[in-house]
């Protein structure tokens, strides 16, 4: 099932990466149109998927005079150029870009570490967020009554989380701002200072969590707000991770996958030997 949200998104995406600049980002054009059409848990893909690479394809060949085919996509262990491609996309959208690119991977791949060599390439103040470490509490706050006359009301006091992440973000913008300073000097931090952009915040393991921190967590990492009041700064990008089969892991929601890009997280056993 593609929702008209979904492809509404999907031609804002393709829109960005068009013309692209050399074979390598067209391929990450047609990487991120193909999840689109595919279920995280099964890996099949919709029917669909053929004619729109093919339509994606034309496009890519006729704006860029590059020729890729729909077979020309990045594989399972290449996810690190496609999360780039959608945190690139994302600064280039702005708030036009509403889904969330969530990586799906067995533990070791290197999701967290990956994480944040793109925030430290990418020159974005990096967050980190365990989400198998918080309660409801910490995400909705604790409730309050306040008495008047006979009346009795309950309010929320200010989320755990939310204080945590906008000290964490101020630490990381100070450390990655003396870092530029000392680097690139006093105009790339001023540059950096007027961008639309400046925070990668990670929320790691997040099916990992019980069902009311989830329902708490989805709408701090789709509206970037823990209520009205209280709202994350709009410079940040949001992405997540999750382990899909892992014990003590839960599937996501059906809203939740119409609103987020799953990249498929897979290790190489050939760049792996290598390594070692």
């Amino acid at each position: 099932r593609v929702s008209p949200r979904r492809w509404e998104q999907l031609i804002l995406y393709v829109n960005a990466g068009i013309p692209a600049k050399d074979e390598h980002t067209a391929k990450g054009l047609l990487t991120n149109v193909k999840l689109n059409f595919k279920n995280y848990l099964s890996g099949e893909h919709s029917k669909l998927l053929d004619k729109v690479l093919h339509a994606v394809s034309k496009l890519i060949h006729d704006t860029s005079g590059i020729t890729v085919s729909s077979s020309h996509v990045h594989s399972d262990s290449d996810w690190r150029s496609t999360l780039e491609h959608q945190i690139e996309t994302k600064m280039k959208l702005g708030h036009h870009r509403k889904y969330i690119p969530i990586m799906s991977g067995m533990p070791g791949v290197g999701k967290t570490f990956h994480a944040a060599a793109i925030a430290e390439h990418l020159k974005l103040a990096y967050i980190h967020i365990d989400c198998s470490t918080l309660d409801a509490q910490d995400v909705i706050g604790i409730p309050l009554s306040k008495t008047e006359g006979e009346k009795v009301s309950v309010k929320f006091s200010t989320p755990k989380l939310y204080k945590q992440i906008l000290g964490d973000i101020k630490e990381a913008e100070a450390e990655l701002l003396d870092e530029m300073r000392e680097d690139l000097g006093n105009d790339e931090v001023k540059k950096w200072k007027e961008r639309d952009f400046k925070y990668l915040i990670f929320f790691d393991e997040l099916n990992r969590t019980s069902a009311k921190v989830f329902n708490g967590l989805r709408r701090v990492i789709l509206e970037k707000n823990f209520n009205d009041e209280l709202k994350l700064p709009e410079e940040s990008i949001i992405i997540a991770a999750i382990n899909p089969e892992d014990a003590g892991a839960s599937e996501l929601t059906h809203h939740m996958r119409d609103v987020v890009d799953t990249i498929t997280s897979g290790a190489d056993w050939e760049k792996t030997k290598r390594y070692l």
